[in-house]
């Protein structure tokens, strides 16, 4: 999915069920996990483990491409 969050917004620390990719595609984001922080500037990207805490922050105007990876069976949104 393409996520654009505008200069100081941020999304709350979260988990989702699957692997995921958060890369940017513009902007400067501040990706924040019980690890540590990861600064994301165009055409970088992180890799996190399924159910890994995090947060994401855009230090300016920013958009992201979020890619979960889903396996049968993973239950979210639209599960029956």
């Amino acid at each position: 999915m393409q996520l654009v969050l505008p200069a100081g917004h941020e999304l709350p620390e979260h988990h989702v069920p699957g692997e995921l990719t958060i890369q940017c595609l513009a902007g400067e984001a501040l990706v924040t996990t019980p690890h540590g922080s990861c600064g994301l500037r165009p055409g970088q990207l992180v890799a996190l483990l399924g159910q890994e805490p995090h947060a994401v922050r855009a230090l300016a105007d920013t958009t992201l491409l979020v890619t979960l990876v889903r396996k049968p069976g993973d239950a979210g949104p639209g599960a029956a």
